[in-house]
């Protein structure tokens, strides 16, 4: 037999207490259940952790005679839990010195402040990035870091252990603050005619 009891919000676990096996005896004797996971020990009529993914619970009951009888019943614990994503602040960066575009590295949710946040229930969680608009006619993708004249849109996305999935987006705006340099041609005195 097998049953899925779902999970608990925020924690890796479900917490239930699995049903007693029937047991029937051709010796019409009444006979003790033991229930085991991972060949521990565990009551039927108190609450047991189960972690995500499928646990066996092995039944067993042994008659006067010493045969014994077994079944089993899988428990599936299932991540219902997207995991949670939070983007780092939206930036606002200047151009560099006589350049069209400011670098900045994409930080990396959760490594320091301001940073943003990534976290999963099942403790596994890993993220990518994806540059979803940018302006105007700029190279595809990110080289060297490089975030043009204009607001850029990455999607930070995570994903569980599980395939579950979050995202958020960030947004770079990056300004031109410096002045047009000018070369004006030489003065010009003539005398007139």
């Amino acid at each position: 037999a097998s049953f899925d009891p779902g999970q608990q919000s925020g924690f890796p676990h479900k917490t239930l207490t699995i049903q007693a096996a029937d047991v029937v005896d051709n010796s019409n004797e009444e006979l003790a259940v033991t229930a085991t996971i991972y060949g521990q020990l565990v009551s039927t009529d108190q609450p047991t952790q189960f972690p995500i993914g499928s646990t066996v619970v092995t039944y067993s009951a042994t008659d006067n005679s010493g045969n014994v009888g077994t079944c089993t019943t899988t428990v599936t614990v299932v991540d219902v839990e997207d995991p949670i994503m939070q983007c780092p602040s939206a930036r606002s960066l200047d151009t560099e010195s006589t350049h069209p575009y400011a670098i900045f590295e994409l930080p990396t949710p959760g490594s320091g402040e301001d940073t943003g946040r990534m976290d999963d229930n099942s403790g596994t969680v890993s993220y990518a990035t994806e540059i979803i608009s940018q302006p105007g006619s700029v190279p595809a993708g990110n080289p060297d870091n490089r975030f043009y004249y204009g607001d850029t849109q990455v999607r930070y996305t995570a994903t569980d252990a599980y395939g579950r999935t979050a995202s958020c987006i960030l947004s770079i705006v990056v300004t031109d603050r410096e002045s047009p340099v000018l070369v004006c041609p030489p003065d010009i005195t003539r005398s007139t005619d």
